[in-house]
């Protein structure tokens, strides 16, 4: 039998309530695209993320980079670190989104992920698998679906405590509060390091810092 276990950071730009789980743009909620930005789609990617705005933070804050690969490989119970697999990207495909349409389905934190078709590549293997609704009905989606069907409940997320030891030294936030407060100064340094630099610009300096500033 073989055993993959994956990890890493990953994108996923949606809005955020009370706008609709379909707003593009960002109005109401805590998410926006900002105007150089493209639409929030909601695709969830494990890798190469778009409209980072990582370059835009000062020196010291931490922006984890997006990427999930295979830390571990196991066959029939022992570890195999010389296997093909073993550091491989891991992607969702068939642009993948968490879905929920406003709580219909699921509540925030909790939605599905549809649809499901997972890729994994190693430098010479690649294994690529659909999880289907119904095998005997390829075309079936979620929203075919009664909301009580069981099959939707083996797309919802793992339950975890969100504050375990864990957790924490998976991300490296072991003060969530502490966190925010400084994510919220490192924000607006950043916005007036970009607004002093628009400030003293010279010729044709202008857009390019004002596409720092949007981000």
């Amino acid at each position: 039998m073989l055993e993959l276990y994956f990890e890493g950071w990953f994108q996923c730009r949606l809005a955020r309530d009370p706008d609709p789980s379909d707003e593009k743009r960002g109005i109401s909620g805590a998410a926006f695209a900002t105007v150089y930005e493209p639409d929030l789609d909601r695709i969830i990617r494990l890798n190469k993320p778009v409209a980072s705005r990582a370059m835009y933070m000062p020196t010291g804050h931490q922006v984890p980079e997006a990427g999930v690969s295979v830390k571990r490989v196991y066959v029939d119970g022992r570890n195999d670190d010389a296997h093909p697999l073993a550091g491989a990207r891991v992607d969702l495909l068939a642009k993948a989104m968490f879905q929920s349409l406003n709580g219909v389905f699921f509540t925030p934190g909790n939605e599905i992920i549809d649809p499901f078709h997972i890729s994994i590549s190693g430098e010479n293997l690649t294994l690529s698998r659909k999880d289907l609704w119904n095998p005997a009905k390829p075309g079936l989606t979620m929203y075919d679906l009664p909301l009580d069907s069981p099959l939707l409940q083996r797309r919802k997320p793992v339950s975890g405590d969100s504050g375990s030891v864990d957790l924490r030294e998976a991300t490296g936030i072991y003060d969530a509060d502490a966190y925010m407060k400084k994510r919220i100064r490192d924000l607006q340094t950043a916005i007036a390091e970009k607004q002093q630099a628009r400030e003293t610009a010279g010729p044709g300096e202008e857009q390019e810092l004002d596409l720092h500033i949007a981000g």
